[in-house]
C-alpha cells in the first residue's frame, strides 16, 4: 500500500514537472536560435552600414556642390533684392531732386513776373504823377482826416499782402498773380499816401516835405525810370531762370531700365536655377543610393533590436522554468523522503500487528509532549497530507514520523 502511495505521488511530480521541463527546453531552443540570429543580424548591420557609409562618401561631392549651388542662388536673390532696392531708393532721391528744382524754377518765375510787373504799375503812377494825385482814390482820402486815411491804407496793403501771399503759394499764372498783388499791396498804400499829401500840399493843408510844393520834374522820371529798370530786372529773371539742371525720368526710361535690369536679374537667376538643377540631377542617383542605403542599415538595426529583445525574453524564460524545475525537484526530493519514511513507519507497524499498548506508548513517547498513536504525523501549517499533525514537540527517541528535518532535536520548530 504505501509502495503505491508513494509511486503515486512520485507520478503526481514528474507530471507537474513536465510542463516546465519542456517549457524550459523549449526557451533554450528559442534562446540558441535567437543568439544566433542575432550574431547574423549583427554581421548583416555591420555590412549595412558599411555600405551606407560608402554611399555616403559617395554621394557627398554630389551633395556639396547641390548645397554650394543652392547657397549661390539664394546669395543671388539677396543681392538683386538689395540692388532692386537701391536702385528704387536712387530713382526716389532723383525724382525728389528734379521736383524741387521745378519748383524752386517755378518760384524764381513766378516772384520774378509779379514783381516786374509791380515794378512797371509803379513806373506807370511815376510817370502820370499828376493824373494818380488828382484820381478818386486820392480825392476820397484827401476827405478824411490822416490817421483814418493812414488806417485804411495800411490795413487795405496788409489784407493785399495777406492775399498774395495766399495765391502766391500756388503754381503758374495764379502764382504770378499772388506776386503781382503781393507787391501791389506794399506800393498801392505809399503811393496812395504820397498822393495824398501832395494834394494836401496843393490845398495849403499840409507843408511839404522837401520844402517844396512841387518837386522838378525829373524826379518822377527818374523814379519812373528806376521802376522801369526794377521791371526788366523781374521780367528778366523770369525769363533766363534756369531750368532743372536734372531731367525726369520719363516713362520710357524708366521701363527700359526696369527692363534691362530685369532681363539681366532674370539672366543670372536663371543661369542659378539651371545649375541648381543640374547640380540636382547629378546628385539624384547617389542620394537615392544613399537614402536607400541608409533606410537598409535603419531596418538592419530595428531588426537586430527586435530579436535582441526576443533573446532577452527567451533568456529571462529559461530563468524562470530553471527555477521552478529546481523548486519542483526539490519539493520531489522532499516529498520521496517523507514517503521514504512513511513505508518505514508503515513497516514497522505491521511487524507489529499484535500493537501492544506499551510498546506503542513508548512510540508515542518519542516526543515531548508525547503524541497519540497514528499512521503518521505531520507538522501544522505544513505542506503534509496527515492525517495527524502536531505543532513544536522535543524528540526525545526516535523521530519516527521524520518531524526533526534538520536533526536539532526539535520537530515542528
Amino acid at each position: 500500500m504505501a509502495g503505491v502511495l508513494a509511486l503515486f505521488v512520485f507520478g503526481v511530480a514528474t507530471a507537474a514537472a513536465q510542463d516546465p521541463a519542456s517549457g524550459l527546453a523549449e526557451a533554450e531552443q528559442d534562446a540558441v536560435h535567437f543568439e544566433a540570429e542575432v550574431e547574423s543580424l549583427k554581421s548583416k548591420v555591420s555590412a549595412r552600414e558599411g555600405h551606407y557609409r560608402a554611399t555616403a562618401e559617395h554621394a557627398a561631392p554630389s551633395l556639396s556642390a547641390l548645397h554650394k549651388s543652392q547657397t549661390q542662388l539664394r546669395r543671388l536673390r539677396h543681392e538683386l533684392g538689395v540692388h532692386g532696392k537701391e536702385a528704387e531708393a536712387r530713382i526716389a532721391q532723383l525724382e525728389e531732386q528734379h521736383r524741387q528744382e521745378v519748383e524752386d524754377h517755378d518760384k524764381e518765375v513766378r516772384n520774378g513776373v509779379g514783381f516786374g510787373l509791380a515794378a512797371l504799375v509803379a513806373a506807370l503812377i511815376a510817370l502820370a504823377w499828376g493824373w494818380f494825385r488828382a484820381s478818386a482814390p486820392v480825392a476820397a482820402l484827401a476827405e478824411i482826416d490822416l490817421a483814418r486815411a493812414v488806417g485804411i491804407c495800411v490795413g487795405g496793403g496788409l489784407l493785399t499782402v495777406i492775399v498774395g501771399a495766399a495765391l502766391g503759394s500756388a503754381t503758374g499764372a495764379i502764382g504770378a498773380l499772388g506776386s503781382f498783388i503781393f507787391c501791389l499791396g506794399l506800393i498801392l498804400p505809399t503811393a496812395l499816401l504820397l498822393g495824398r499829401h501832395s494834394a494836401e500840399v496843393q490845398r495849403g493843408r499840409a507843408k511839404p516835405l522837401l520844402r517844396r510844393e512841387r518837386l522838378p520834374t525829373w524826379v518822377p522820371m527818374a523814379v519812373a525810370g528806376l521802376m522801369l529798370v526794377l521791371f526788366m530786372a523781374g521780367a528778366g529773371s523770369a525769363i533766363f531762370a534756369g531750368g532743372a539742371s536734372s531731367q525726369p525720368l520719363s516713362t520710357e526710361l524708366q521701363e527700359a531700365a526696369e527692363g534691362a535690369s530685369a532681363s539681366q536679374a532674370g539672366e543670372e537667376l536663371e543661369a542659378a536655377r539651371e545649375e541648381v538643377a543640374e547640380a540636382g540631377r547629378q546628385a539624384a542617383v547617389p542620394l537615392a543610393r544613399r537614402n536607400a542605403a541608409r533606410e537598409q542599415f535603419a531596418s538592419a538595426r530595428r531588426s537586430l533590436g527586435n530579436v535582441e529583445q526576443q533573446l532577452v525574453s527567451a533568456k529571462s524564460r529559461v530563468h524562470g522554468f530553471t527555477r521552478r524545475l529546481v523548486a519542483l525537484e526539490a519539493q520531489e526530493q522532499r516529498e520521496l523522503e517523507k514517503e521514504e519514511a512513511r513505508a518505514l513507519r508503515e513497516l514497522e507497524e505491521q511487524e507489529s500487528e499484535a500493537g501492544e499498548a506499551e510498546e506503542e506508548s513508548v512510540a508515542g513517547c518519542d516526543y515531548n509532549p508525547c503524541l497519540a498513536p497514528a499512521s503518521d504525523y505531520d507538522c501544522e501549517g505544513g505542506s503534509g497530507d496527515g492525517p495527524a499533525y502536531t505543532g513544536t514537540v522535543e524528540v526525545i527517541g526516535t523521530d519516527i514520523y521524520g518531524l526533526d528535518e534538520d536533526g536539532d532535536g526539535i520537530g515542528c520548530e
